[in-house]
Formats: C-alpha cells, structure tokens, sequence
C-alpha cells in the first residue's frame, strides 16, 4: 500500500518484556479500523490531493476481506496482559510491510513477530519530513531502497523541448511486458527487495500480473512510446486517478541516451496530464538511481516519502 507509517519516538529502543501480539476478530474490525484511517489520512494529507478519498481507496484494495484478508496481520499488542498498542503488518512473499505501528518500543518486537511467519525482510515508508525518524531506522539496520517524489502540474518546469509520445502497438507491447518483469526483477534485487533472483524473478511476473489484469487494455494505464525525428528513442507508463498520474516506468534506449530524450517525454507526459484535467504527477526512483534523481530534482520534483528495508538476521519469536 505505502503509505507512511507513525511510530512514537521511543519506538527504537530495546524491550526486555515480552510482547503478546493478538489478531484483531471481525467484531472489532471497524473499531480497529477507525483510528488506522484517521492517522493514515492524517499522513497523506501533506502531499495528496483528497487524502481521504486517496486512503479509502488505498484500504478498500488493501483489506477487501477486512480482518480476514490473506496476508494482512491486524495485531493489538500486549505487555503483562495489559494493552500496549497495536499494529498492520503486511506479508507478501518473504518481505513484511509495516503499515501502521502505534505503541513505545513495539518496532523490534513487530519484527521478531514477522520473522517467525517467515520473512526475512520488513520494509517502512517514511515521510521525508521525518528524517530524524529515517536516521533512527537508519542506525538500526534499515537502508534506502526508493524514493517516492510529487511535483504540481502548475509548478513543474515545463520550458524546452517535447518528444513525441504514442500509443504502443500490440508488438511493442509484448516485447515491453516481457522486459518490464526482467527488468523489474532486477532492480528489486539489486535494492535488496528480494533474497534471490528466483525470488525477484516469481515477484515481478506475479505483480505484473496483479497490476495489469487486462495487459495494454487495463483501464487508467498508459503504454506510451517517445519518439524523436519519427524514431522511437524510449517509453514511458504512468498509471492515473481522477487527480493525478504515477509514473510507473520511463525509459530511454541506451544508444539515445544524454540527448535530452527522458526532460522531452516527461515534458510530453505532463501535457498530456495537463489536457486530461489532472493536477499532479508522481513517481518512485531506486536509492541507487542518482542520474534519474537528477532529471527530476531539476524537473521540479520534490521528495514526498522514502521506503525503507531492514533484513531481519535474529532469532524469530516464536508463532502463536
């Protein structure tokens, strides 16, 4: 889901009492749920439009089941039989995503917690305000995997040349699927995402698939080439709500790159957003990606959140 988690200030600090964590039944599923919304709109609220449409979405796709839905732990925490917080915990493969965390010094505990269900990586998104929190992490083993950025339509600087964009052809399309999930799975191993290529290669067919349901013809996706002198030089995918656009690739072939093509088709994209009444346009970048960093820093991007990882090496606490 990645949104940005809240964790109190102390929630760094080792823990000597031992920490029960409880499911959350369907009966107290709404009352579980209420405060979860609350703060997650609370943190999206500073940079997306409508954050409580933005967050409703994002929890109907994240808990279609509410408190049954595979793969997602809805945990209260207990201290001596006494409550002492309560959390979301995501599995998807053997990394876990820490959606919501509320409690002092609960984080190692909700770690051990995954570990014992057979992760071996959690990941935290961060607001970029937050660095003293990011640093925290930091200092505990967590890493920079990406970088979530956001820019206002009105405020992105447009000035300099276009590159013409077209709809891709059932051919282009087909090779494009193919190298989107080698690709993919690449970059999720070079970032740590996944223990072995094996794993990032299962992950990236899987999400794939999850993603673009109906391939080039899944609503709200568009499968874009560039082209500059009537030669296609790249492409770019983006996916839009009824506000904005993300960015979910953007690619220049290697023998047309550093000739301005990636500024001309995110200058394209962002006119074509323009035309279809959307305000705003975001993206993700790899941590290790500091050539694409720069084309969107000087595009008029600006960081919004980061995700981080953490590969978990200790004893897992034990499964109730």
């Amino acid at each position: 889901m990645g949104l940005p988690v809240a964790l109190p200030a102390g929630i760094m600090h080792a823990m000597t009492e031992r920490v029960e964590w409880v499911p959350v039944t369907p009966e107290r599923y709404q009352e579980w749920l209420a405060p979860v919304r609350a703060r997650l709109v609370e943190r999206a609220g500073t940079g997306i439009a409508a954050p409580e449409s933005t967050v409703d979405r994002a929890l109907a796709a994240a808990l279609p089941d509410g408190a049954g839905t595979p793969g997602q732990h809805l945990l209260s925490a207990r201290i001596g039989g006494e409550p002492a917080g309560q959390a979301w915990l995501g599995l998807s493969g053997r990394t876990a995503c820490v959606h919501d965390l509320v409690g002092e010094r609960l984080l190692p505990a909700l770690e051990r917690y995954a570990a014992g269900r057979g992760a071996d990586a959690v990941k935290i998104t961060v607001l970029d305000r937050d660095r003293r929190f990011a640093q925290q992490l930091a200092e505990q083993g967590y890493r920079v995997i990406n970088t979530q950025m956001r820019i206002a339509l009105a405020d992105a600087a447009d000035a300099g040349p276009r590159r013409e964009l077209r709809t891709m052809t059932a051919d282009q399309w087909s090779a494009f699927r193919a190298n989107q999930e080698r690709d993919y799975a690449a970059e999720m191993l070079r970032a740590g995402q996944c223990a072995s290529a094996a794993e990032a290669s299962e992950r990236a067919v899987r999400e794939m698939a999850e993603l673009l349901p109906a391939g080039r013809d899944t609503p709200d996706q568009q499968f874009l080439m560039g082209y500059a002198a009537g030669e296609p030089v790249g492409f770019v995918w983006y996916s839009t709500d009824p506000d904005s656009a993300f960015v979910l690739d953007l690619l220049v072939y290697e023998q047309h790159r550093r000739r301005g093509h990636a500024a001309g088709m995110l200058r394209a994209m962002h006119d074509r957003c323009r035309d279809a009444g959307l305000t705003a346009v975001g993206l993700s970048v790899f941590g290790f990606n500091d050539g694409a960093r720069a084309l969107y820093d000087a595009l008029g991007y600006h960081p919004t959140e980061q995700v981080l990882v953490k590969r978990l090496g200790s004893t897992p606490e034990p499964t109730r």
